[in-house]
């Protein structure tokens, strides 16, 4: 029996590679999520701001998601957009490691 769904071409082997780095991405996002609530916590925070700032970051993950969409499929390509997303990321890591401060 066939598969429900058949690719009417096979993806090119750079597009196959990035549906593992979504993969991973997953992975480590479940990984850490349920510790932020924690270290938000132990860093001073009280319930309603350890609530605001997920909230904030579930809002922009999904306003920046839908504009970094739109980007790949109609600007730039999707080895360029992930370039341009893990450029992105380092700097938000760079800028989070200065403010927090050193362990």
């Amino acid at each position: 029996m066939a598969s429900p769904f058949e690719w009417p071409t096979k993806p090119k082997r750079t597009v196959s590679g990035l549906n593992w780095a979504y993969v991973l991405v997953g992975t480590a996002d479940a990984t850490v999520l349920p510790f932020i609530p924690l270290y938000l916590f132990d860093r001073g925070l009280s319930a309603s701001w350890i609530g605001l700032v997920l909230a904030v970051a579930a809002a922009a993950s999904l306003v920046l998601g839908l504009a970094w969409a739109y980007l790949a499929d109609r600007r730039f390509s999707p080895e360029r957009m992930v370039i341009a997303a893990s450029v992105a990321a380092s700097a938000v890591g760079r800028g989070e490691t200065t403010t927090l401060g050193t362990w």
